[in-house]
């Protein structure tokens, strides 16, 4: 990562506002993207555990950004899973992206009333 992409990643996160308030930050297992060659997003979630499932919820776009949902569920308390890093990744295409400059994405706990979590922002070409 160029150093001077690097610096707008930060000052992007650190500006981030989906709404009227800020989120949250996310505090649990990383999330990671990459802007792909053909204009769209990756995403990863690094799950520490078998059990973990990330979901892609919606995407939604007004003009310079765009906001990524995805929610996070994990196994439930006392469940016997195997303790192995798996990574979670799956593709936006630049047709849901439309225009925007910036992507926020944002991870959720299951359960309708869920305070979604700022888990990264990134800057598109």
């Amino acid at each position: 990562m160029k150093v001077g992409h690097g610096l707008c990643v930060g000052v992007l996160a650190a500006c981030a506002v989906t709404g009227d308030r800020m989120d949250p930050i996310w505090a649990g297992p990383a999330v990671s993207g990459r802007n792909t060659a053909d204009g769209g997003l990756e995403l990863e979630l690094l799950a520490p555990t078998a059990g973990h499932a990330f979901e892609l919820v919606g995407v939604r776009s007004d003009g310079g950004r765009a906001v990524v949902d995805c929610v996070h569920r994990t196994p439930p308390p006392g469940t016997l899973v195997a303790q192995v890093l798996t990574p979670l990744c799956f593709q936006i295409g630049p047709e849901r992206l439309g225009a925007s400059r910036e992507v926020v994405v944002r991870v959720l706990p299951p359960g309708a009333d869920a305070v979604p979590h700022r888990a990264l922002v990134l800057a598109r070409p």
